[in-house]
Protein backbone atom coordinates (compact mmCIF):
# COMPACT_ATOMS: atom_id res chain seq x y z
CA UNK A 1 0.00 0.00 0.00
CA UNK A 2 3.19 2.32 0.81
CA UNK A 3 4.22 2.03 -2.64
CA UNK A 4 1.06 2.50 -4.28
CA UNK A 5 0.88 5.82 -2.37
CA UNK A 6 4.30 6.72 -3.27
CA UNK A 7 3.80 5.86 -7.21
CA UNK A 8 0.71 8.31 -6.83
CA UNK A 9 2.16 11.28 -5.23
CA UNK A 10 4.93 10.86 -7.83
CA UNK A 11 2.64 11.11 -10.57
CA UNK A 12 0.70 13.87 -8.75
CA UNK A 13 4.48 15.58 -8.70
CA UNK A 14 5.34 14.80 -12.20
CA UNK A 15 1.79 16.07 -13.76
CA UNK A 16 2.16 19.48 -11.82
CA UNK A 17 5.62 19.55 -13.15
CA UNK A 18 5.10 19.43 -16.27
CA UNK A 19 1.90 21.24 -16.66
CA UNK A 20 4.17 24.43 -15.21
CA UNK A 21 4.16 27.36 -17.73
CA UNK A 22 8.45 27.31 -17.97
CA UNK A 23 8.36 30.77 -19.53
CA UNK A 24 6.70 32.20 -16.84
CA UNK A 25 4.37 34.00 -18.69
CA UNK A 26 1.19 33.66 -20.20
CA UNK A 27 1.91 36.44 -22.84
CA UNK A 28 2.13 36.41 -26.53
CA UNK A 29 5.29 35.08 -28.59
CA UNK A 30 3.99 37.35 -31.14
CA UNK A 31 4.08 41.33 -31.53
CA UNK A 32 1.39 43.50 -33.94
CA UNK A 33 3.08 44.70 -37.12
CA UNK A 34 2.03 48.12 -37.46
CA UNK A 35 1.66 50.54 -40.37
CA UNK A 36 0.30 54.06 -40.70
CA UNK A 37 -3.06 54.35 -41.89
CA UNK A 38 -2.12 57.15 -45.17
CA UNK A 39 0.85 54.68 -46.02
CA UNK A 40 -1.74 51.50 -45.66
CA UNK A 41 -3.98 53.29 -47.89
CA UNK A 42 -1.41 54.18 -50.60
CA UNK A 43 0.51 50.94 -50.59
CA UNK A 44 -2.10 49.31 -52.24
CA UNK A 45 -0.68 48.75 -55.64
CA UNK A 46 1.34 46.36 -58.68
CA UNK A 47 4.28 46.02 -57.59
CA UNK A 48 5.54 43.49 -60.18
CA UNK A 49 5.96 39.69 -59.20
CA UNK A 50 7.53 38.58 -56.74
CA UNK A 51 8.16 35.27 -55.36
CA UNK A 52 5.16 33.07 -53.65
CA UNK A 53 6.48 32.77 -49.71
CA UNK A 54 3.15 31.59 -47.78
CA UNK A 55 0.45 30.88 -50.03
CA UNK A 56 -3.40 31.29 -48.64
CA UNK A 57 -6.49 31.28 -50.51
CA UNK A 58 -6.82 30.12 -54.06
CA UNK A 59 -9.25 31.14 -56.78
CA UNK A 60 -9.25 30.34 -60.16
CA UNK A 61 -11.22 32.52 -62.83
CA UNK A 62 -10.75 31.03 -66.72
CA UNK A 63 -7.44 31.06 -67.52
CA UNK A 64 -6.20 33.09 -64.45
CA UNK A 65 -5.18 31.70 -60.77
CA UNK A 66 -5.33 34.73 -57.64
CA UNK A 67 -3.28 33.69 -54.84
CA UNK A 68 -3.09 35.54 -51.88
CA UNK A 69 -0.10 36.20 -49.20
CA UNK A 70 -1.23 36.65 -45.74
CA UNK A 71 -0.94 39.99 -44.75
CA UNK A 72 0.75 40.99 -48.05
CA UNK A 73 -1.02 40.80 -51.61
CA UNK A 74 -1.84 38.60 -54.14
CA UNK A 75 -0.14 36.90 -56.65
CA UNK A 76 -1.94 37.30 -60.60
CA UNK A 77 -0.68 34.09 -63.06
CA UNK A 78 -1.53 33.42 -66.37
CA UNK A 79 -2.74 29.68 -66.82
CA UNK A 80 -3.22 29.71 -70.52
CA UNK A 81 -0.51 27.03 -71.62
CA UNK A 82 -1.10 24.77 -67.76
CA UNK A 83 2.20 23.03 -68.52
CA UNK A 84 4.35 26.70 -68.29
CA UNK A 85 1.88 29.35 -65.52
CA UNK A 86 3.49 32.57 -66.23
CA UNK A 87 3.43 35.15 -62.72
CA UNK A 88 1.78 38.28 -64.43
CA UNK A 89 1.45 40.87 -61.59
CA UNK A 90 1.65 41.03 -57.49
CA UNK A 91 -1.18 43.57 -55.90
CA UNK A 92 0.12 44.90 -52.52
CA UNK A 93 -2.51 44.87 -50.23
CA UNK A 94 -1.22 45.36 -46.62
CA UNK A 95 -2.96 43.13 -44.19
CA UNK A 96 -4.92 41.33 -46.53
CA UNK A 97 -6.45 37.66 -44.59
CA UNK A 98 -9.50 36.78 -47.38
CA UNK A 99 -10.77 38.18 -51.13
CA UNK A 100 -12.93 37.76 -53.81
CA UNK A 101 -13.40 37.76 -57.02
CA UNK A 102 -16.62 38.93 -59.47
CA UNK A 103 -16.22 40.00 -63.05
CA UNK A 104 -13.16 42.19 -62.90
CA UNK A 105 -13.43 43.55 -58.91
CA UNK A 106 -11.47 42.07 -56.39
CA UNK A 107 -12.73 42.60 -53.32
CA UNK A 108 -10.70 42.31 -50.19
CA UNK A 109 -9.75 43.43 -46.81
CA UNK A 110 -6.63 45.54 -46.19
CA UNK A 111 -6.52 45.32 -42.44
CA UNK A 112 -9.91 46.98 -41.29
CA UNK A 113 -10.82 48.17 -44.55
CA UNK A 114 -13.01 46.66 -47.49
CA UNK A 115 -11.46 47.00 -50.93
CA UNK A 116 -13.38 47.07 -53.99
CA UNK A 117 -10.31 46.75 -56.81
CA UNK A 118 -10.52 47.29 -60.59
CA UNK A 119 -8.13 44.35 -62.12
CA UNK A 120 -9.45 44.58 -65.69
CA UNK A 121 -5.60 45.64 -66.06
CA UNK A 122 -4.06 43.19 -63.64
CA UNK A 123 -0.73 45.60 -64.10
CA UNK A 124 -2.64 48.44 -62.98
CA UNK A 125 -4.85 47.63 -60.88
CA UNK A 126 -7.08 50.95 -59.44
CA UNK A 127 -8.82 51.26 -56.01
CA UNK A 128 -12.17 51.66 -57.03
CA UNK A 129 -13.74 51.58 -53.49
CA UNK A 130 -12.79 51.76 -50.30
CA UNK A 131 -15.17 51.35 -46.91
CA UNK A 132 -12.85 52.32 -43.98
CA UNK A 133 -13.44 50.17 -40.82
CA UNK A 134 -15.64 48.01 -42.20
CA UNK A 135 -14.07 44.94 -40.28
CA UNK A 136 -13.30 45.07 -36.24
CA UNK A 137 -9.87 45.23 -34.73
CA UNK A 138 -8.68 41.77 -33.95
CA UNK A 139 -6.05 42.48 -30.89
CA UNK A 140 -5.90 38.32 -30.56
CA UNK A 141 -2.48 37.36 -31.82
CA UNK A 142 -2.24 33.96 -33.71
CA UNK A 143 -1.39 32.60 -30.87
CA UNK A 144 -4.60 33.53 -28.63
CA UNK A 145 -2.84 34.36 -25.78
CA UNK A 146 -2.62 38.14 -24.12
CA UNK A 147 -0.20 41.03 -25.82
CA UNK A 148 1.85 41.97 -23.87
CA UNK A 149 1.32 45.57 -22.32
CA UNK A 150 3.77 47.35 -24.50
CA UNK A 151 2.15 45.93 -27.83
CA UNK A 152 -1.73 46.56 -26.72
CA UNK A 153 -3.65 48.55 -28.63
CA UNK A 154 -3.49 51.32 -26.16
CA UNK A 155 0.05 51.54 -26.74
CA UNK A 156 -0.11 51.90 -30.64
CA UNK A 157 1.17 55.23 -32.14
CA UNK A 158 -2.00 57.49 -33.55
CA UNK A 159 -3.41 56.35 -37.32
CA UNK A 160 -1.78 52.99 -36.54
CA UNK A 161 -3.41 50.06 -38.25
CA UNK A 162 -2.55 46.23 -37.24
CA UNK A 163 -1.39 44.72 -40.93
CA UNK A 164 -0.10 41.43 -39.33
CA UNK A 165 2.37 40.00 -36.78
CA UNK A 166 5.81 38.54 -36.30
CA UNK A 167 7.28 36.52 -33.72
CA UNK A 168 9.08 38.48 -31.17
Amino acid sequence: MKMNIKSLLFGLMAIVLVSCDKSGSDFSKYKPVLMDRTLMENAVKASGVQALHIPGKVVIVGNTIYVSEKFYGIHIVDNSDVNNPRKVSFISIPGITDFQLKSNMLYANSSVDLLGIDISNPIEPKVASRVKSAFPVKEVAPDGKSLQKQYQMSSWPTNSILIGWESI
